[in-house]
C-alpha cells in the first residue's frame, strides 16, 4: 500500500462513501446499493471492511467499462453501422459482427473510429479528453479461438467472416 497511496486513498474513500450513503452512483448514472460496506468489530472497537467493501471498490471501474461499451453500441446504432456492418451481438468485452468481404475494410474502419473515440464522461487529469481504449480486431470463418486471426495479418485475403472488436 505504501507504493500506491492514491489507490489506497481511492479505496478508503469509496468504502466510506458506500458505508455512509449505502449506495454508489457512477458517471453513467447507475446506482448499486451496499448495505454493509463496514461492520463493527467489538474486539477492535472499530468499524472494519465487510465483504461489501471489496464489491464497492470494484463497482465503479467495472461499471465504467459497461457504460462505455453501451455508449459505443448506441453510437454505432445512431450512425446506422449496426445494420450496415452486420452487428450480431455483444459478448463480454467485445462486439461481434458478421459481414461480407465487400465493404469489410470500410466497416472495420468506421467501427474502429467509434470504438476508439474518447468517452467524454470519463475525463480526468490522466485523460483530459476522455478515456480512449484501443480495440483489437480479429476475423475468422467462425468464432472459435483457433479460427480468429488479427485483422492486420489477413485483411487482403478476407472473405465473408465474423469480426470481433474487443477492447474493454
Amino acid at each position: 500500500d505504501a507504493l500506491y497511496p492514491k489507490q489506497v486513498a481511492y479505496r478508503n474513500r469509496t468504502v466510506d462513501e458506500a458505508y455512509l450513503r449505502k449506495h454508489l452512483k457512477t458517471k453513467y448514472g447507475y446506482i448499486r446499493w451496499f448495505w454493509d460496506a463496514k461492520k463493527y468489530n467489538p474486539s477492535k472497537k472499530t468499524y472494519v471492511w465487510s465483504d461489501d467493501a471489496k464489491k464497492a471498490i470494484a463497482y465503479r471501474p467495472a461499471n465504467d467499462a459497461h457504460g462505455m461499451m453501451k455508449e459505443k453500441m448506441l453510437e454505432l446504432e445512431r450512425r446506422g453501422l449496426n445494420v450496415k456492418c452486420g452487428f450480431l451481438m455483444p459478448y463480454h468485452d467485445a462486439l461481434i459482427f458478421e459481414m461480407p468481404a465487400k465493404g469489410m475494410e470500410r466497416c472495420i474502419e468506421l467501427i474502429r473510429n467509434v470504438m476508439e473515440a474518447p468517452d467524454p464522461l470519463l475525463k480526468n487529469s490522466v485523460c483530459p479528453e476522455g478515456l480512449s481504449v484501443k480495440v483489437d480486431v480479429k476475423i475468422g470463418s467462425n468464432l472459435g479461438k483457433e479460427a480468429m486471426k488479427k485483422w492486420e495479418t489477413v485483411k487482403k485475403n478476407s472473405a465473408s467472416s465474423y469480426i470481433i472488436f474487443a477492447s474493454f
